[in-house]
């Protein structure tokens, strides 16, 4: 057993709640109370600030459901009509071709732009996204137009702001992968130029 020489007993005989406060400076209670209320307004602030970026749209995301739904249904026609119908045949034919996957482009692109203004106002990079579309079906044009005289001619993918192509900007536009762009639009000779 251990000694307790010296030691106070335990428990101990007056209770701590009986020996009064030490003293408080008055200065002190001041700190206290400016020291709340900087924090309720710190709080006040981090809320308005959090609700802010919460409903604001972000830059370069398509985020609406209703746009992502169909947006998705659309370039899922898209693609198929576009995987279904490669670059093949003669120059006459290859330029047809073309112009049927621009076509199939198109009715995508116009098929989400007839969706309700407002839900494309609200979910500002779509509008941006859809021209980007109609930059590369006009590159396309561009190299069917130039076909008949030139056979070795190349797409030329448009670029952005930053110089990058923009099909890059189309694919992260969409988070979830709802419509990347089709290599064969990108590239019509890839069926061709690929070996076994």
């Amino acid at each position: 057993m251990m000694e307790t020489d010296g030691l106070p007993a335990y428990p101990p005989a007056r209770n701590a709640w009986d020996y009064p406060p030490p003293p408080i400076s008055p200065r002190w209670k001041w700190v206290a109370i400016a020291a709340g209320f900087l924090s309720l307004v710190a709080a006040t602030a981090l809320v308005a600030v959090a609700i802010s970026v919460t409903s604001r749209d972000n830059t370069g995301l398509i985020e609406d459901a209703r746009l992502l739904d169909a947006i998705s249904r659309e370039c899922a026609i898209m693609t198929f009509t576009i995987e279904s119908t490669p670059l093949s045949g003669d120059v006459r034919q290859q330029v047809a071709i073309i112009r049927d996957q621009d076509a199939a482009v198109a009715t995508m692109v116009e098929a989400i732009r007839e969706l309700d203004p407002h839900v494309l106002a609200d979910d500002k990079p779509t509008a941006g996204w859809l021209d980007d579309w109609d930059r590369l079906v006009g590159a396309r044009e561009t190299l069917a137009a130039g076909l008949e005289e030139d056979l070795g001619l190349e797409i030329v993918i448009p670029k952005d702001e930053k110089g990058h192509p923009i099909d890059e900007r189309m694919d992260k536009a969409l988070l979830g992968g709802e419509c990347t762009v089709p290599a064969d639009l990108l590239d019509p000779n890839r069926a061709n130029n690929a070996t076994i």
